[in-house]
């Protein structure tokens, strides 16, 4: 009987300590190359934290020209052709059907980073009947501005 006992205070406990993981699990999603972790602040405010992994910024020769390139584990870029290829960052939220939500940006923090060269310019999406040789990298000179 107290070995019966003994088991069903194991199984309890583990079951206890398995829920309490998958609740946290829950709140932290682990994508490739960056975390995001999910927190309710209050019963109206959400909050998203976006952490990146490892990365590094490299330097390339591609076309005669030298650019610089942010790279790290999650490789999905930005498409719009002459424009920065940068890395994606995205994370989906469950939200209840009754409320109708809106967001905003509250506050970010970031580092920047002075660049000896250019960010690679994207070429745009590039289909399966094209040569990606023969596509040029071109900086669209609309996307040189000075502010975010």
């Amino acid at each position: 009987m107290r070995q019966k006992l003994l088991s069903l205070r194991i199984l309890f406990v583990s079951m206890l300590v398995l829920s309490f993981l998958s609740a946290f699990a829950a709140n932290q999603q682990k994508k490739d190359g960056y975390t995001v972790e999910f927190d309710q602040v209050r019963p109206d405010e959400f909050v998203l934290d976006f952490d990146l992994d490892k990365f590094r910024i490299d330097e390339n020769e591609l076309g005669g020209t030298v650019y610089s390139s942010i790279t790290f584990n999650g490789e999905i870029r930005t498409k719009k052709k002459g424009w920065a290829s940068l890395p994606v960052l995205s994370s989906s939220v469950q939200l209840s059907p009754s409320n109708n939500v809106s967001y905003i940006v509250v506050n970010s923090d970031y580092e920047e980073y002075n660049l000896d060269y250019p960010l690679v310019p994207s070429r745009g999406v590039i289909y399966r009947n094209q040569d990606p040789t023969e596509i040029p990298y071109e900086i669209d000179p609309a996307s040189v501005v000075d502010e975010f």
